[in-house]
């Protein structure tokens, strides 16, 4: 608290948050009371990872405070400017014993089993019915919602055979034909979506009134 009052004799009105992409969890709470109670007016964001592998949730709370990407450095300049050395990753890769391939048999039966339950469940049937015409009615949304959850819940509707409006398509420049197929990564994102924000309108809820984001 102490700290705190030194900070505000000086009135601060701009803050900068390194390493940026840890604010979608805990951090993200701190932060944005932080900038509420010092009343700073502008934010500068800098992170080497943008958070896009995040839940829509997380990504939404990453998005309030920093906003926007307003500049990105690409990493053929950092590498030209010799601020990055060149590299290349090393793979190793074995074959699973008999053992492991048991395991991994049973993890694939169970995932198999879930991508037909979210096919057949009318529940989740629902859920991308309501979703879809929540994201065909407010460009806000379909702005800021990240495209790998956009594009589960249109290769999960195709699946169902719901009937998917063009301006789906249009938004995300794709032909009917070009739709992703259904698979185990899109409903792996697609699940986690729903688990980590209870049902897919709570990401959506803040989208048809979108917040001003903290940037220039």
């Amino acid at each position: 608290m102490d700290s705190e009052i030194d900070i505000r004799k000086y009135n601060p009105k701009t803050i900068l948050l390194d390493e940026s992409h840890h604010l979608t969890e805990k951090w993200n709470s701190d932060t944005q009371n932080l900038i509420d109670k010092l009343g700073i007016e502008k934010t500068i964001a800098l992170t080497a990872t943008p958070p896009y592998e995040v839940d829509g949730g997380g990504f939404n709370a990453y998005f309030n405070i920093c906003g926007e990407i307003d500049v990105e450095i690409s990493v053929p300049e950092l590498v030209s400017y010799k601020n990055l050395c060149p590299h290349q990753d090393f793979v190793y890769t074995n074959a699973p014993n008999d053992a492991e391939k048991t395991v991994l048999k049973e993890i694939y039966r169970q995932q198999t089993t879930a991508l037909e339950h979210v096919v057949n469940s009318t529940d989740h049937t629902t859920i991308i019915e309501n979703s879809l015409d929540l994201l065909n009615s407010s460009a806000a949304s379909q702005s800021l919602l990240h495209p790998d959850i956009y594009f589960s819940l249109i290769s999960v509707a195709q699946s169902k055979n719901i009937k998917i409006h063009p301006a789906h398509l249009k938004f995300l420049n794709i032909t009917p034909d070009r739709i992703p197929e259904f698979s185990l990564p899109r409903l792996e994102v697609y699940l986690n979506t729903i688990i980590l924000n209870n049902d897919l309108e709570n990401i959506f809820s803040d989208f048809l009134e979108p917040p001003d984001p903290c940037s220039f």
